[in-house]
């Protein structure tokens, strides 16, 4: 019946005699697609791209003190490129920690401690595919004053 309706033939109700006028051609025809269908949806599945999973801080977090770090979770295996943390007024934030040169799945980046404001994380990085995947990260440090 699945192959019927692929192509077109609608039998009125689903019989076994029903299904006798429909000969051999069309569910060959039918087959093939499946099998199409089949390769196409593989093929999506092995040339999917490395893609980050979860940062931490989390996108748009509110943070009630400095990050020690920047984490990237990727799906697979990925090359930090570059990371620039721009503070609210635009200037860059200077990061005295290198970045990792490993292929992970889990790159952490030290910090210096940040002052109240809002950060901006760009970072570039590449799967084991060498597709570059870039991204920003924005978050927010809100330091209550000590009493």
């Amino acid at each position: 019946m699945v192959f019927a309706l692929l192509l077109g033939h609608l039998p009125g109700i689903y019989h076994k005699s029903n299904l006798k006028g429909l000969s051999m051609k069309v569910f060959k025809q039918a087959f093939l697609i499946f099998i199409a269908m089949g390769f196409m949806l593989i093929s999506e599945l092995v040339v999917a791209h490395t893609a980050v999973t979860v940062t931490v801080p989390k996108n748009d977090a509110v943070l009630s003190e400095s990050p020690a770090e920047i984490i990237l979770r990727f799906s697979d295996e990925a090359y930090l490129n570059s990371l620039t943390l721009i503070d609210g007024q635009g200037e860059v934030v200077p990061i005295t920690s290198s970045l990792p040169e490993a292929l992970a799945r889990r790159l952490s980046i030290s910090l210096p401690s940040l002052k109240s404001g809002s950060y901006t994380a760009i970072w570039s990085a590449e799967g084991t595919d060498s597709h570059v995947i870039q991204g920003e990260l924005s978050f927010t440090v809100k330091i209550s004053p000590q009493p």
